[in-house]
Formats: C-alpha cells, sequence, structure tokens
C-alpha cells in the first residue's frame, strides 16, 4: 500500500541521506514519475502508470490501419516515450496541465486518422 499524494514526502524523508533531508523536506514532490506513483500508491500506483502510458500505444495497434498511415503509430509511439523519459526527472503524469497534454495530443492524434470505412453498396 502506498501512502497517498499528500504524505508522499513525509514518507521519503526518512530514507534520505541527513545531509540532504534539509533541501528534500521542502519539495511539494520526489520528481520521478515512477516513484512519485510508487510511494503514493505502491506497486498497484505504478502498475497503473503504465498502464495509462500504454493505453493509447494499445488502442494504436488494435486498430485496423492502412498502409500510409505509420506516421500516427509513431506520433503515438513517440508521445508515450516521451513522457515516460521526461517523467523520470520531474513530474508529468499527476501534474494537471502536463497530463491533460497527454490526453489531449493522444485524442487529437487518435482521432484525426481514422481509416476510412469501405461501405458496401446497398444492392449490387
Amino acid at each position: 500500500m502506498g501512502h497517498g499524494w499528500a504524505n508522499m514526502m513525509e514518507a521519503a524523508v526518512p530514507f534520505v541521506p541527513e545531509v540532504f533531508r534539509e533541501h528534500v523536506a521542502g519539495l511539494p514532490q520526489l520528481h520521478n514519475d515512477v516513484v512519485d506513483f510508487a510511494v503514493a500508491g505502491g506497486a498497484i500506483g505504478v502498475i497503473l502508470y503504465f498502464i495509462f502510458l500504454g493505453i493509447p500505444l494499445i488502442a494504436v495497434f488494435r486498430r485496423k490501419w492502412c498502409c500510409d498511415q505509420f506516421l500516427v503509430r509513431y506520433a503515438i509511439g513517440s508521445v508515450a516515450i516521451i513522457y515516460f523519459f521526461c517523467g523520470l526527472t520531474d513530474l508529468m503524469i499527476g501534474f494537471d496541465f502536463h497530463t491533460g497534454i497527454y490526453i489531449g495530443l493522444s485524442a487529437i492524434i487518435l482521432g484525426s486518422s481514422r481509416a476510412e470505412r469501405q461501405s458496401q453498396p446497398l444492392y449490387p
């Protein structure tokens, strides 16, 4: 079990070396998405973090695609990878602005790239 978002720093301070405690105690978060989710939600929090990052990737690879839509897969993969690596040094998922941009970019990319439906004539 985790400690929750409100008690995240109080839970981490005892594990920080004495020389750094003064600097860490005033921080609002741990500056790492995976560690933030681990302290706040435990193992379930880390699993949910990776599910949240992976949902657009799953949506991309479950659809039927035309050959010319490689750019969409590349764009969604890039957004997820960028958010993962930027989250290793700062808070990306969990901060309202960055989370909203992640969801918005994923929705725009996925929504604007639908393959045309091939309709069958009613009367052959």
